[in-house]
């Protein structure tokens, strides 16, 4: 099990959120439901950094980005919502 620290973004972690963006299997559920281009990958992460509305979830260890977490407003419920890169899926 790898235990997880809440952050903010930073620009190191391009290249994962980057990937987790473009990946099917994590976007299946989210957003537009289907991997980003690189083009709105990019866009959608250089948004993330200069207006944040999550946090980055990293390893507490290594600081290495694994997703994000975070609370948003859904027809006035307060709404916990996440996404995690595939390759850390089943670590518990």
């Amino acid at each position: 099990m790898i235990s997880v620290k809440l952050r903010n973004l930073r620009h190191q972690d391009k290249e994962a959120v980057i990937s987790m963006l473009r990946d099917p299997r994590v976007m299946r559920f989210l957003g537009p439901r289907r991997a980003l281009a690189e083009d709105e990958a990019d866009s959608w992460f250089e948004s993330a950094l200069t207006n944040p509305t999550r946090f980055a979830v990293a390893n507490a260890d290594t600081d290495e980005f694994i997703g994000f977490c975070g609370i948003k407003q859904m027809d006035g419920v307060p709404d916990f919502g996440y996404f995690i890169r595939s390759e850390f899926w089943g670590n518990g």
